[in-house]
């Protein structure tokens, strides 16, 4: 055995020591690129995306990271890591937060790094040559309204005319996009997408108004796809050519909700656009000799046109999550038309653009981002954070009883030093008290605040998306530590989070990127105390549904959250702003009664409420008691608070996670069944006036008023057979007489009067008081307020609540 082994020793030695030599001998990795990319092609006072490509010549497979930082904050870094296989490149982006140094006309300097990570060894790779830090100057421009465009042939946006004999649609296309910027009276700052591919990180659009999709590229990106689509579901602005844009896109990007119809693809050589309103031979006809493409569909009932085109929809729009998409069916060409002399050139570099139609007037305003987003702001949920994570402090009793007894103290030692005739004591006698009392309350509020262990919470408003099984997420994110140290916060559901630096300045931290939706801070050091900061997210909730109908006692429905649980305090709002308290069940199921309606200012039911109640009323008056934000417009919702079963991030090992949302979910509802008993609450039957000065009901005048008022039934209830009708009304009406009338066969029908009326009342309508229903759903009742003298009264009359339950049958098919 011995002389096998000393056979093979020497061989074996040399085969270990030629590898080690080879090792030795690998090239080192390479980088290349670090600049802007994606969405944009400069950096800004936003987050931004830098693509990079790591070259690895060596016959194994290495571990990377690549790190950057800007000179004047070099304790910040961005980095992001990856594996490169054996002899290939990998092409990648890296997230890089605002720029804070100094800018120059030539662009901004940023410091790129490269270290090798393979075994678990990090080493720095330095550039070849003589230099030391890979330096690269960066493109910057300052944040102005901004749009994005993709078409499928990568144009050059300084060089344009050399892809005209390849792609003139696309060249037409961008001049539309141009002719609308300029009419809209933004800058000219149009930014061709030029990558195949676009970067996966949410952060990637950060710093763009709108972006327009006219060709298909991204159907082979589903990943910057779906990052295109959480960006318009959290409020970005979209607009989509549907002539130039493959219609699996627009699934992608609209899922299940309620997709529009397309019916085919015509030629047209004369177009006449119309407004929804307008008379279709009211606007001229244009004909060119040349077809023009036009995508004809039947749009859904979440669509709002905007123009026609010879009866079809030529531009429509809908709102997806917090966002909106704008829809064209009609080619550029359509729009434009040649340059007069007499029109006014905005845009100086290009003097031939062409001039816009009247057709573009209602584009112009979708497409103008200046118009106000969501109205509820992340900062209104901090006092409701910090009371979640926040520690207990000494109670007032107790103070006084720990200062009581220091006085006492005080009093006895005065007392002691008196009868021993020795005044001197008290020199010493008294700090030592003082220190006593001064430690007592520091220890006890060191106590109070180490006996919270560590804490991650998040508190935020959840915006379901119909059709797309996601969630838009925005809120505000805590960290408590009781001790200063490390902290660890991560995410891995791709969470932007704009962390509060304030008192880090100076202090090195890491953001650290492993993938595209996963990140987390590396050497991060924060003090005792809270630290807070704003996040956004789109989360995967599978389908999320709330369903109702209207039953005996009233609102019956059923809510479906696979991603959330523990609901508590929900309300329904409908949509004519009307306010009722749900019972929930542990199922998911939930009621509501007309005696469930909330009185004004009041959103969660009860006489006494606890301080989270408090905090969460507080919540729903910022958010609900102004006005609807559009996303949320014409709908029926249903809000509840609610956990998410998982936390959009991490926190340290050992401490707790407190995750609390409120989820907003539009309601459905369904038809009841034939031959059962429905009870409607007054808040889901809208009012207005009819016959002279039809519109919106006078609620608040000096003069007398006589108005036909018609209550329209919802839909899914809108033929039943009325049994019962109760009127629930509060008019602070001095010195006038106050008449209610129930129409019935065109007659009309008094069921209450009152002299100067001030307190509510319900009035009860059976029988023949009961008014009769129209052909659509309709109640019709009569208010007159009449002066009880000549004279012409100054103080106001006000009509505070008016409202009609109603009863009755569901009808049975004939």
């Amino acid at each position: 055995m011995k002389h096998f082994t000393r056979i093979f020793a020497l061989p074996l030695a040399i085969v270990i020591i030629h590898a080690q030599a080879g090792r030795s001998q690998e090239e080192p990795l390479q980088l290349q690129g670090l600049l802007p990319a994606g969405s944009r092609t400069t950096l800004t006072e936003g987050w931004g995306t830098l693509k990079f490509e790591v070259i690895n010549r060596n016959p194994s497979s290495r571990d990377a990271r690549v790190a950057v930082v800007y000179p004047d904050q070099p304790s910040v870094r961005y980095a992001r890591d990856l594996w490169v296989p054996a002899r290939s490149a990998i092409t990648s982006w890296l997230t890089v937060g605002p720029p804070p140094g100094t800018v120059t006309k030539e662009g901004l300097e940023i410091h790129g790094f490269l270290y090798d990570r393979t075994g678990g060894q990090q080493t720095l790779v330095l550039p070849p040559g003589e230099e030391k830090i890979r330096s690269r100057l960066a493109r910057y421009r300052p944040r102005q309204p901004s749009t994005a465009m993709l078409v499928d042939t990568p144009i050059d946006p300084e060089n344009p005319a050399s892809i005209a004999p390849r792609d003139a649609a696309s060249l037409e296309a961008i001049d539309f996009v141009h002719v609308l910027r300029a009419a809209a009276g933004l800058p000219d700052n149009l930014i061709m997408m030029q990558d195949e591919f676009l970067p996966q990180t949410p952060e990637v659009f950060d710093g763009i108004d709108q972006v327009i999709l006219a060709g298909s590229r991204l159907l082979n990106d589903p990943a910057g796809l779906k990052a295109l689509r959480q960006w318009v579901q959290q409020g970005g602005r979209l607009w989509v050519m549907l002539d130039r844009t493959d219609s699996r896109i627009v699934d992608a990007l609209l899922g299940d909700d309620a997709p529009f119809e397309i019916i085919d693809r015509v030629g047209l050589t004369s177009i006449r656009f119309h407004t929804p309103t307008d008379s279709f031979s009211k606007r001229p006809e244009r004909d060119h000799e040349v077809p023009i493409d036009q995508v004809r569909i039947i749009p859904s009932g979440n669509d709002q046109i905007l123009i026609g085109a010879n009866g079809w929809p030529a531009a429509f729009a809908r709102s997806v999550g917090r966002g909106r998409v704008l829809f064209t069916t009609v080619a550029a060409r359509a729009w434009m038309r040649p340059r007069d002399p007499r029109d006014p050139s905005r845009y100086s570099r290009l003097p031939n653009l062409p001039a816009g139609d009247r057709a573009m007037d209602e584009l112009v305003i979708e497409f103008n981002p200046r118009e106000q987003g969501h109205v509820f702001q992340s900062e209104e949920l901090r006092p409701m954070l910090v009371e979640e994570i926040g520690y207990s402090v000494m109670s007032q009793p107790t103070v006084i009883a720990v200062l009581g007894g220091f006085l006492l103290a005080l009093l006895g030692i005065g007392v002691g030093v008196r009868r021993t005739k020795r005044p001197e004591l008290v020199g010493w006698l008294g700090p030592i008290a003082a220190l006593g009392v001064a430690t007592l309350f520091v220890v006890w509020a060191e106590s109070s605040r180490r006996a919270v262990q560590p804490t991650t919470a998040v508190v935020a408003v959840a915006d379901t998306v119909p059709g797309s099984d996601e969630a838009a997420v925005n809120g505000l994110f805590a960290v408590y530590q009781p001790t200063s140290g490390s902290a660890m916060i991560a995410s891995q559901s791709g969470a932007v989070l704009k962390l509060d630096t304030e008192g880090l300045e100076g202090q090195s931290r890491m953001r650290l990127q492993t993938d595209a939706w996963n990140w987390r801070y590396d050497e991060l050091a924060l003090p005792a105390g809270v630290r807070t900061g704003f996040f956004k997210y789109s989360v995967r909730t599978g389908p999320i549904s709330a369903s109702a109908h209207f039953g005996s006692e009233g609102v019956i429905g059923k809510l479906s959250t696979p991603a959330f649980a523990a609901w508590s305090d929900a309300i329904l709002c409908t949509r004519n702003r009307g306010f009722l308290s749900v019972q929930m069940n542990d199922d998911g199921s939930f009621t509501s009664r007309p005696y469930d309606a909330l009185a004004e200012e009041q959103f969660i039911a009860g006489a006494v409420l606890t301080d989270r109640q408090q905090r969460r009323q507080a919540v729903y008056r910022q958010l609900l008691a102004s006005a609807t934000p559009r996303h949320l417009e014409d709908k029926d919702l249903l809000l509840t608070w609610c956990e998410p079963k998982e936390p959009p991030f991490v926190g340290p090992d050992g401490g707790r996670t407190i995750s609390t949302m409120l989820l907003i979910v539009p309601l459905e509802f369904e038809s009841t069944a034939p031959g059962n008993r429905v009870t409607i609450p007054a808040a889901f039957i809208p009012f207005r006036r009819v016959e002279a000065g039809a519109g919106k009901a006078t609620m608040e005048s000096v003069y007398p008023s006589d108005m036909k008022l018609r209550f329209q039934l919802p839909p899914s209830a809108s033929r039943i057979r009325l049994e019962r009708a109760i009127v629930h009304l509060r008019i602070r009406a001095p010195s006038r007489t106050v008449q209610l009338a129930a129409i019935s066969n065109d007659q009309a029908i008094e069921v209450y009067s009152a002299d100067s009326p001030a307190e509510p009342v319900d009035i009860e309508l059976v029988g023949d008081r009961l008014p009769q229903l129209d052909a659509t759903g309709g109640i019709h009742l009569r208010l007159t307020i009449k002066n009880l003298g000549s004279d012409t009264l100054e103080t106001p009359w006000r009509i505070e609540t008016l409202g009609v339950d109603v009863m009755g049958m569901s009808a049975v098919k004939e």
